[in-house]
């Protein structure tokens, strides 16, 4: 069986990724190459030292494949809903940079971009990306008098990618550690070791130092979650 099995580096050559998407799926748990060592846990320092220990089989070259190329592109959002995108093409373009466990939340995004388009007002997606932990959608669009229902979706995307996994979907909130993320518990580890912030800011826009160095709360919302029917 061992001999069947194809080495980390050759797997990523033949499904065509960089090498680290590889160890980034590894790293987040969620789906393990057959030829895993028993005794190397990716939530451990130091794991990815032994890389060249791992092996993956033909099923899983297929599986990883459909991962890092198939959901972690989004391309199903973007075959469904290329009517409200307007991806930038020149260099230096972006497109859809955020984890896979947003893609419900950019359905929802894509479907209020469809309920408020009207025939001489077509605000479409032309690029989105994870920052501060939560996830930041860019829209085109030139007509400010009309701007207020596009602002107002934009923001209750953004303050539910706050509460929702970028990594898998399920319920969440934003860990502070060696960077921000909004991860459930079960991926929380990907941040490493917590910060003092994390568990009192759930929000990066929502604070401030007070005078006495100490972390305070601070109110910067345009709008209640009521009134963004959250």
């Amino acid at each position: 069986m061992s001999d069947k099995l194809i080495p980390i580096r050759d797997a990523a050559d033949i499904i065509g990724c960089d090498f680290y998407a590889l160890i980034r799926v590894i790293e987040y748990g969620d789906l393990m190459p057959a030829g895993m060592p028993a005794d190397l846990d990716p939530r451990k320092k130091f794991w990815s030292r032994h890389l060249d220990d791992i092996r993956f089989s033909p099923e899983d070259i297929e599986r990883f494949r459909y991962e890092i190329n198939h959901r972690r592109k989004h391309v199903d959002f973007i075959q469904d809903y290329a009517d409200i995108l307007d991806f930038d093409t020149g260099p230096g373009s972006r497109t859809l940079e955020q984890g896979p466990g947003w893609d419900r939340l950019l359905c929802e995004l894509g479907d209020g971009l469809r309920v408020l388009q009207r025939p001489d007002w077509r605000p479409k997606l032309y690029f989105s990306k994870e920052k501060f932990g939560c996830m930041q959608a860019h829209v085109s669009d030139f007509d400010r008098e009309r701007r207020l229902p596009l602002d107002m979706l934009i923001e209750r995307i953004r303050r539910k990618s706050l509460r929702t996994c970028e990594e898998c979907g399920e319920p969440g909130r934003l860990r502070w550690g060696s960077f921000l993320k909004t991860t459930c518990d079960r991926h929380a580890f990907v941040v490493g070791t917590l910060r003092e912030e994390d568990g009192k800011i759930l929000d990066a826009r929502m604070w401030r130092l007070g005078e006495d160095g100490k972390i305070e709360i601070v109110n910067r919302k345009r709008w209640s979650d009521e009134e963004l029917g959250l």
